[in-house]
């Protein structure tokens, strides 16, 4: 069975829908936070960009995703030392 939004294999397969896991997350993922409701992409963003970990204009996904992973193990090194 295929996403109905995006052709790819569906994940999450309902009897009335068929989605793949990032179609799904993008129209059913929500948070609420002080009683807001907001979607989980979104408050996602908001935390990363808080972070200083958002996506710099002109930075590729794999260089995204590095600077993420050094972020992180830089992070995890600090609370051993």
């Amino acid at each position: 069975m295929r996403c109905e939004s995006c052709g790819q294999p569906a994940t999450q397969i309902r009897e009335t829908y068929s989605y793949c896991n990032r179609c799904h997350t993008r129209k059913f993922s929500t948070l609420k936070i002080n009683g807001i409701e907001k979607p989980f992409l979104i408050v996602l963003k908001e935390q990363l960009d808080k972070m200083g970990l958002g996506r710099k204009e002109g930075e590729t996904i794999d260089q995204w995703g590095m600077r993420c992973k050094e972020h992180t193990n830089l992070k995890f090194y600090k609370q051993i030392i």
